[in-house]
């Protein structure tokens, strides 16, 4: 065996130093149509490199390694698609010089099922790199160094396709051969604990999250002090965080920094400044500044339509979230559209039961909700219930929303005791899953306080409201919910005919809806109603 592993090392070096001297003569070669003082860019080289490639069909593995050097620049530039031909061109060559199971074909396996998941094509990508571990397994053993890199980027695949235990279970695997052997270079280690914290982010362990994503950005800070993107990503992870605990100014602010980082080292139309784009725009919409998020997110949707194309997951995000913006604006009809379009690349690229197929769903039922037609929404409520728990287990925090929609949807269809159980059920699941404070155990007490109006108890209801106005000035004092719940308080208050008490809570309350949401707001026209 020693001398099959002397044998490989030689042909790697061999076929490296071929490559070296095929990318030097590449970039000497002059244009000959080119006029004096013109600029090469990127895109030239590769576009050249890509067609004196076909010179080198008498050496198909040199060629191979070309394919795949020009695919990996394809790929940095965001042009996935032809990226995807040359790595599967790449594939088939290999495939066809070398024996079955030979190392190298894992080279083109990986990379190709990189270029699928970013497409969205992730089943295909799941396959071609359970086929690269299981040859690697073979050829170095189950615990070598060699086997990191597919297993890293399998665990990448499972979470995108919603199936966070096993990307967690591979992460683990990830770090346990890393820490034997230091497999893993400095960047491939910094971006596996990006990675293994949004796992642990969707699994709801933000400490555990937020723990990685700080650990990321000390490594980069302390290796590119000037600025680099994987800085970028870990300071918007963080701002995540902030995001899911309620603290809204801090998430907006943590995703500024990530935005204008982004834009100095990568620019304004690459991927990653879509992505954070979109969770500013996210953030906006949390802190009441509905029409400033739309608007920020139409952009979004047009910048991920440009890169990816109409039909990938990650445009299908932009239609969902600009939906229910434009829904919160009161442009039913259009959210619509935008639900349908979500709905329609989701079904297709993630299947029927993903987390974000479903979360769309649920954004359908608030559509019928808000028309009134509450036995279309219960049944996609129940639906959408059904499939967060076979998706992610039952004591995920979206799991708690499904109950406290459905109990929503019961109580304005006037079924109180059933709604009473499922958002008395979402609150203890959400003060069990949690932190202390989180902005959805307010929207659980808010929602119970509205079905306790609707059963005519109002001490409970006040009891209700007062919790959420507590958690809520203590987090965000001054977002329009905090006033909203204020505002609930004081109603609560006039109905036990406590008008004294009542009084501050609906001045400030109605004032600072007025101020945050506008003067025409359904809320505020109900206060001076």
């Amino acid at each position: 065996r020693l001398a099959q592993e002397r044998h490989y090392a030689e042909q790697q070096a061999a076929t490296a130093e071929s490559v070296v001297a095929f990318l030097v003569e590449t970039l000497e070669d002059g244009d000959p149509n080119a006029a004096p003082g013109d600029t090469l860019t990127v895109h030239d080289v590769v576009d050249r490199a890509e067609d004196r490639a076909e010179s080198l069909r008498d050496r198909p593995l040199v060629q191979a390694s070309i394919l795949d050097a020009i695919g990996r620049v394809r790929l940095m530039h965001s042009d996935v698609a032809r990226a995807d031909s040359l790595f599967e061109a790449s594939l088939q060559i290999r495939q066809a010089e070398l024996p079955p199971g030979h190392p190298d074909v894992t080279t083109s396996l990986n990379y190709l099922a990189e270029a699928h998941a970013l497409r969205g094509r992730y089943q295909s990508a799941d396959s071609l790199l359970q086929t690269s571990i299981a040859i690697r397994h073979r050829a170095h053993g189950p615990s070598a160094p060699e086997t990191t890199a597919p297993a890293k980027l399998l665990a990448k695949v499972r979470y995108r396709t919603g199936q966070y235990a096993q990307a967690d279970s591979l992460y683990r695997q990830v770090f346990a051969i890393h820490d034997r052997t230091q497999a893993l270079s400095d960047e491939a280690l910094a971006d596996a604990h990006q990675e293994w914290g949004m796992v642990q982010f969707r699994m709801g362990d933000y400490a555990a999250a937020a723990e990685q994503f700080q650990r990321v950005v000390t490594l980069f800070r302390a290796w590119y002090p000037e600025g680099h993107s994987g800085t970028a990503s870990a300071l918007a992870n963080l701002a995540s965080v902030e995001r899911v605990r309620g603290n809204y100014e801090a998430a907006a602010k943590g995703y500024q920094e990530a935005l204008v980082l982004t834009h100095d080292i990568m620019g304004a139309r690459h991927l990653n400044a879509a992505i954070i784009q979109n969770n500013l725009a996210v953030t906006y919409h949390r802190q009441g500044k509905v029409e400033e998020a739309a608007g920020l997110m139409r952009e979004n949707l047009g910048l991920r339509q440009e890169l990816l194309g109409p039909t990938h997951p990650a445009v299908a995000t932009a239609h969902n979230n600009l939906g229910e913006m434009l829904r919160d604006l009161g442009q039913l009809q259009e959210a619509a559209s935008h639900f349908r379009n979500a709905l329609h690349i989701r079904e297709d690229a993630l299947g029927l039961e993903h987390e974000k197929t479903v979360t769309t769903l649920n954004n359908i039922a608030k559509l019928h909700d808000d028309r009134g037609e509450y036995e279309v929404a219960e049944a996609l409520r129940r639906d959408v219930l059904d499939r967060y728990r076979a998706a992610l287990g039952p004591e995920h925090p979206r799991v708690a929303l499904a109950l406290a929609n459905l109990g929503a949807t019961l109580r304005q269809a006037g079924k109180l005791e059933e709604a009473l159980q499922h958002l008395t059920e979402a609150l203890a699941l959400r003060r069990e899953v949690l932190p202390a404070g989180h902005d959805d155990v307010a929207q659980s007490l808010e929602q119970l306080g509205a079905l306790h109006e609707a059963r005519g108890q109002w001490t409970r209801a006040e009891e209700a409201y007062r919790e959420a106005v507590d958690l809520r000035s203590a987090s965000t004092p001054g977002h329009w919910k905090t006033y909203r719940a204020k505002a609930r308080l004081g109603h609560s208050l006039v109905k036990q005919r406590r008008y004294a008490s009542a009084e501050p809570y609906l001045l400030s309350g109605y004032a600072g809806l007025a101020d945050q949401r506008g003067p025409e707001h359904p809320a505020v026209q109900h206060g001076r109603a």
